[in-house]
């Protein structure tokens, strides 16, 4: 039964890190850069939750796959002969890359709530500014700007507003993509590993 799984095995974790490689490339290089250029941060912010939760869905299923492949392959091979190193050091490198990208996602995690407390203090110090500036505002209706004292007030709260939010949301997206850069080179290393290893075993077999 090994010499039937071990293939099917090696085969299903190099196919996972194909396409996790894949995907981590195309998150990287076209997708966050194509969120950074949606024109507000509220629509930035939910197209980015929505948009990670699904890619980190499909990662972390592919990466199990793959790791558990390859382990498993590496304990049903039988011990001399088919045992080959290449199946552990592909399932290493490809975790050493995985763990580093989630630290990183992680921090970004903390430093966003670290600048969302900044952010947030500086709202309220925008609103307490706005508050003051009211007898300006009517002094501008009186004089024919136009609108009333309530629809500027709201102008400038929305957009001190969308500033703030914007910069969170921009952080976010850059460490995510630093996150995925670093993920994609440790699977395309571990994807190469694997692709080097096959052809090995196709070799020994041939001879």
């Amino acid at each position: 039964m090994s010499k039937t799984a071990v293939p099917i095995l090696k085969f299903v974790g190099t196919i996972s890190l194909g396409l996790l490689t894949g995907i981590s490339y195309t998150t990287s290089t076209q997708s966050i850069p194509a969120l950074l250029t949606l024109p507000t941060a509220s629509d930035a912010q939910a197209t980015l939750t929505t948009h990670k939760r699904s890619t980190t869905r499909h990662l972390s299923a592919l990466f199990a796959i793959a790791v558990s492949s390859y382990t498993a392959a590496f304990a049903l091979a039988p011990p001399r002969g088919g045992r080959h190193p290449y199946l552990l050091w592909t399932s290493l490198v490809a975790s050493l890359g995985w763990g580093a990208a989630e630290f990183l996602l992680r921090t970004d995690d903390k430093n966003v709530r670290k600048v969302a407390a900044e952010m947030a203090k500086r709202e309220e110090a925008f609103r307490e500014q706005e508050s003051k500036d009211v007898a300006i505002e009517e002094s501008y209706v009186d004089a024919g700007v136009g609108g009333s004292v309530a629809d500027l007030r709201e102008r400038r709260v929305e957009g001190g507003v969308e500033e703030m939010n914007g910069e969170v949301v921009r952080t976010s997206m850059e460490k995510w993509r630093v996150a995925e850069f670093v993920r994609l080179g440790s699977t395309g290393l571990a994807f190469g590993l694997a692709v080097v290893g096959l052809w090995g075993d196709g070799s020994m077999k041939r001879m």
